[in-house]
């Protein structure tokens, strides 16, 4: 519920999803029907999405990059 569309926003930067479009995601699966803009919907769930792979590729990419600099790859253990 709340809690979920918190995280999202945290993830995301901003309040779209608790305070948006997104909102829809909790609200509209216990309605008759939704009336919503689905192509907000749709651009907010692809920069959700974008925002958090780019956050994983930095995140991968720091580790990588401390493995290396630590040299773990170059160990025989690395390599097996």
């Amino acid at each position: 519920g709340e809690r979920w569309l918190e995280y999202l926003d945290a993830r995301n930067g901003g309040e779209d999803f608790r305070c948006g479009v997104g909102r829809v995601l909790i609200d509209a699966p216990f309605r008759a029907s939704a009336d919503y803009d689905g192509m907000a919907l749709i651009a907010l769930v692809r920069r959700f999405t974008r925002n958090v792979l780019a956050s994983n590729v930095l995140a991968s990419a720091a580790l990588a990059s401390g493995a290396l600099s630590s040299g773990a790859l170059s160990s025989g253990a690395a390599r097996a």
